[in-house]
Protein backbone atom coordinates (compact mmCIF):
# COMPACT_ATOMS: atom_id res chain seq x y z
CA UNK A 1 0.00 0.00 0.00
CA UNK A 2 3.25 2.16 0.93
CA UNK A 3 4.38 2.14 -2.32
CA UNK A 4 1.34 2.57 -4.40
CA UNK A 5 0.86 5.48 -2.37
CA UNK A 6 4.14 7.00 -3.61
CA UNK A 7 3.45 6.05 -6.99
CA UNK A 8 0.22 8.14 -7.20
CA UNK A 9 1.78 11.24 -5.24
CA UNK A 10 4.80 10.80 -7.76
CA UNK A 11 2.60 10.68 -10.76
CA UNK A 12 0.24 14.12 -9.40
CA UNK A 13 3.01 16.29 -8.26
CA UNK A 14 5.11 15.97 -12.14
CA UNK A 15 2.45 17.74 -13.33
CA UNK A 16 2.20 20.53 -10.79
CA UNK A 17 4.07 23.48 -11.75
CA UNK A 18 6.17 25.34 -8.62
CA UNK A 19 6.07 28.37 -8.49
CA UNK A 20 8.45 30.37 -5.92
CA UNK A 21 9.83 33.74 -5.43
CA UNK A 22 13.28 35.62 -5.49
CA UNK A 23 13.87 34.57 -2.26
CA UNK A 24 14.68 30.56 -3.35
CA UNK A 25 16.48 30.82 -6.32
CA UNK A 26 19.75 29.80 -5.63
CA UNK A 27 21.81 27.57 -7.96
CA UNK A 28 21.49 24.63 -5.26
CA UNK A 29 17.39 24.75 -5.25
CA UNK A 30 17.65 25.17 -9.18
CA UNK A 31 19.60 22.24 -9.94
CA UNK A 32 17.33 20.24 -7.47
CA UNK A 33 14.54 20.52 -9.22
CA UNK A 34 16.01 20.25 -12.25
CA UNK A 35 17.13 17.31 -11.80
CA UNK A 36 14.29 16.03 -10.35
CA UNK A 37 12.53 17.09 -13.62
CA UNK A 38 9.85 19.49 -11.80
CA UNK A 39 8.10 21.57 -13.41
CA UNK A 40 8.46 25.78 -12.10
CA UNK A 41 8.81 29.32 -13.27
CA UNK A 42 11.33 30.66 -10.96
CA UNK A 43 11.48 34.53 -10.14
CA UNK A 44 14.88 35.68 -10.39
CA UNK A 45 16.86 38.89 -9.55
CA UNK A 46 17.67 41.27 -12.57
CA UNK A 47 21.23 41.69 -11.15
CA UNK A 48 22.14 38.37 -12.36
CA UNK A 49 25.10 38.24 -14.81
CA UNK A 50 22.84 36.22 -17.59
CA UNK A 51 19.78 38.28 -17.21
CA UNK A 52 21.50 41.27 -16.83
CA UNK A 53 23.69 41.04 -20.01
CA UNK A 54 20.09 39.81 -21.85
CA UNK A 55 18.39 43.24 -20.53
CA UNK A 56 21.69 45.41 -21.50
CA UNK A 57 21.46 43.52 -25.19
CA UNK A 58 18.59 46.04 -25.83
CA UNK A 59 20.44 49.07 -25.57
CA UNK A 60 18.54 52.46 -25.43
CA UNK A 61 15.10 52.80 -26.32
CA UNK A 62 12.57 55.19 -26.71
CA UNK A 63 8.69 53.52 -25.98
CA UNK A 64 9.76 49.78 -25.63
CA UNK A 65 12.32 47.29 -26.97
CA UNK A 66 11.98 46.80 -30.77
CA UNK A 67 12.52 43.18 -30.15
CA UNK A 68 9.66 42.47 -27.84
CA UNK A 69 6.65 41.30 -28.60
CA UNK A 70 3.29 43.01 -26.80
CA UNK A 71 0.80 40.46 -25.24
CA UNK A 72 -2.62 42.64 -25.73
CA UNK A 73 -4.22 40.49 -22.90
CA UNK A 74 -1.39 41.91 -20.06
CA UNK A 75 -0.64 44.55 -21.48
CA UNK A 76 3.28 44.20 -21.18
CA UNK A 77 6.15 43.74 -23.67
CA UNK A 78 7.85 39.84 -23.80
CA UNK A 79 11.09 38.47 -25.09
CA UNK A 80 11.28 34.30 -24.29
CA UNK A 81 15.07 33.01 -24.70
CA UNK A 82 15.90 29.52 -24.30
CA UNK A 83 18.83 28.72 -21.82
CA UNK A 84 21.90 26.63 -21.94
CA UNK A 85 22.35 25.16 -18.91
CA UNK A 86 24.75 22.15 -17.68
CA UNK A 87 24.63 20.70 -14.21
CA UNK A 88 26.95 17.80 -12.51
CA UNK A 89 24.58 14.83 -11.32
CA UNK A 90 25.34 13.02 -7.67
CA UNK A 91 27.18 9.90 -10.18
CA UNK A 92 29.71 12.89 -11.12
CA UNK A 93 27.89 12.93 -14.65
CA UNK A 94 27.18 16.18 -16.56
CA UNK A 95 23.43 16.49 -17.25
CA UNK A 96 22.37 19.22 -20.20
CA UNK A 97 19.27 21.30 -19.35
CA UNK A 98 17.38 21.93 -23.04
CA UNK A 99 14.18 23.21 -21.27
CA UNK A 100 15.43 26.29 -19.45
CA UNK A 101 13.99 29.63 -20.46
CA UNK A 102 14.08 32.95 -19.67
CA UNK A 103 11.49 35.22 -19.97
CA UNK A 104 12.09 39.03 -19.80
CA UNK A 105 8.78 41.78 -19.34
CA UNK A 106 8.74 45.05 -19.66
CA UNK A 107 5.50 47.05 -18.41
CA UNK A 108 4.79 50.67 -20.10
CA UNK A 109 2.87 51.51 -17.24
CA UNK A 110 5.08 50.90 -14.66
CA UNK A 111 8.28 52.64 -16.32
CA UNK A 112 5.87 55.27 -16.48
CA UNK A 113 5.42 55.21 -12.85
CA UNK A 114 9.51 55.02 -12.28
CA UNK A 115 10.66 57.80 -14.56
CA UNK A 116 7.88 60.56 -13.41
CA UNK A 117 9.31 60.18 -9.37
Amino acid sequence: MIMRTRWYIFYYLRNIILITDRGYETIQNLEEYLGKGQKMIMAAKICQKSILDKINEFGLFDHHPKEMKFSVEEGVYFKQYDQEYSMETSRGTVKKIDTLKLNLYFVPKRRCAELDV
